[in-house]
């Protein structure tokens, strides 16, 4: 895969950012790990799943469709097979992602699982919607030691926020962040790092910069914009359904148009983004891919026996099968190759912007 200058600046912009919310003693831990990951080939990341619900509806979440959702239980990740998981995997992850089919705040011991893993010196995300949080949930998080929270957040329109993120109030979310921006500055708290991202669709593709302005006048940290995902689990009208009212040609999207003007995914050199990052599920079973909502990908759970068991079962099959990008049906329209394409702009240093 061809490495180019932009790449590697966007790479270095982000583990500046990273170095400066973990301090000097995280970082030469997280350094330390990073020899033991690459020497021994072991997850670098991993995503837990602490809920497998979600309080709203968002218009493209795979959860409406049917094909994917009936294929999920309400679930919550419990402490101990979170605790489970980083006994077994703190001398080589340096990252947790919460995040996947549900929101992470409908679970009441995700702040507990932050702490245990901040306590490690495990850099922490969280990727939210926000609408959950209260004051006490909002200590919580401050306390907890959490590195960086993604709000997903697609618009200052009123009108186009809450068509999208049915069952919020855009009024009532962007007052949320307002109040834990402004609550993390008065207590002299550089963590967590409050970034909002934007799925960029044919609906807000148009107002870009208003965002960003409006954003930086929040004095929120940073600003993402991520393409549209078209789950490739989904059903065949769910996918055409995106495709047709959401997905936009634009330099961020996963989707370019081809002679006959339609839409088809970009082609890619880029490597597979899960031969190293594996997702924990909610009822603790092990998947090696991130996008697999249907369980295609699962090698074990996690209450029957020890993460690297299953991990180094599994080594060989990554590299032969998943790395060659042939692994499962799902990688025919891999989601994650691309990726890259994500922009994000830092407020508090230098970035890059469109």
């Amino acid at each position: 895969m061809k490495i180019t200058v932009r790449q590697i600046t966007k790479q270095l912009i982000e583990m500046v950012q990273e170095m400066r919310l973990m301090g000097l003693k995280k970082t030469l831990l997280y350094v330390r790990r990073s020899f033991i990951q690459k020497f021994n080939r072991y997850p670098k990341m991993i995503t837990v799943e602490a809920s497998s619900w979600c309080n709203l509806n968002c218009v493209f979440c795979a959860t409406r469709d049917l094909k994917i959702s009936k294929h999920r239980q309400k679930e919550l990740l419990s402490f101990a097979e979170f605790k489970k998981l980083i006994d077994e995997t703190q001398h080589f992850c340096s990252r947790i992602n919460f995040s996947l089919f549900g929101e992470p705040l409908a679970n009441p011991e995700l702040s507990r699982m932050i702490t245990y893993a901040s306590k490690k010196g495990i850099f922490t995300v969280v990727f939210t919607n926000a609408t959950l949080i209260t004051r006490d949930i909002m200590h919580q998080l401050l306390e907890s030691g959490l590195n960086r929270m993604i709000i997903s957040f697609e618009s200052f329109e009123k009108n186009l926020y809450e068509s999208t993120k049915c069952g919020a109030k855009q009024k009532q979310t962007e007052q949320i962040v307002r109040d834990f921006v402004q609550t993390r500055n008065k207590h002299h708290l550089k963590k967590p790092q409050i970034m909002l991202r934007v799925v960029l669709t044919q609906k807000n593709v148009h107002a870009i910069d208003t965002f960003i302005k409006k954003a930086k006048m929040m004095h929120v940290d940073a600003v993402s914009f991520k393409p549209l995902t078209v789950w490739p689990q989904g059903s065949d009208a769910f996918k055409e359904k995106l495709i047709r009212n959401f997905v936009v040609e634009h330099q961020v999207s996963r989707h370019t148009r081809n002679k006959n003007k339609k839409f088809m995914l970009r082609s890619s050199k880029s490597h597979c983004p899960s031969l190293y990052n594996p997702t924990l599920l909610s009822d603790g079973s092990i998947c090696l891919c991130w996008y697999d909502m249907l369980g295609e990908t699962m090698i074990g759970n996690i209450n029957n026996t020890f993460f690297l068991s299953l991990w180094q079962k599994s080594q060989k099959f990554r590299q032969s099968h998943m790395a060659s990008g042939k692994a499962y049906s799902i990688c025919k329209e891999c989601p994650g190759i691309g990726a890259e394409r994500f922009e994000t702009i830092y407020f508090n240093a230098f970035s890059l912007s469109f």
